[in-house]
């Protein structure tokens, strides 16, 4: 709050409400309102992608072992199976928030970067499988072939 307040961007006061104790009531300027706006209009433009954990994983996979990896994206499936099973939408019409277009809007966005992050990680598993599969076949192929005749 120091940085905005130096930058002009919010300025404070002390407030006390009935016997709590004194705090600081913080309000933007225009400055900061203006600062405000050009954030959220730049930050709809940008085209960052958010930051993912598995990203990291993905680009050291080969050096992994295929098992485990399988086991752990089951394990990630699984838990993007709960989270999409969460009806956002039916969650803020029951807390009677479904009017906050705005929140309606998130809902659905998360719902499509869900589905989204399902279907990827179904074909990393299906890649994972049918990899190993090829493995093992190579591995057979090259055993028949040091057989003696």
């Amino acid at each position: 709050m120091r940085k905005l307040k130096g930058k002009g961007f919010v300025s404070s006061r002390l407030a006390r409400k009935g016997k709590r104790p004194r705090k600081y009531v913080y309000r933007l300027t225009r400055k900061g309102r203006k600062e405000l706006r050009r954030l959220l209009i730049a930050n709809v433009e940008q085209l960052q992608r958010p930051y993912m954990n598995i990203d990291l994983s993905l680009f050291f996979m080969n050096h992994a072992d295929h098992s485990a990896c399988e086991s752990a994206l089951k394990k990630r499936l699984k838990a993007l199976f709960d989270v999409a099973a969460v009806d956002f939408g039916s969650l803020l019409k029951e807390c009677g928030l479904a009017e906050e277009e705005c929140l309606m809007q998130i809902a659905e966005h998360n719902s499509a970067v869900l589905k989204a992050e399902i279907a990827f990680t179904r074909k990393l598993l299906a890649d994972i499988r049918r990899a190993e599969q090829e493995k093992k076949k190579a591995a057979r192929r090259r055993v028949r072939g040091k057989r003696p005749s």
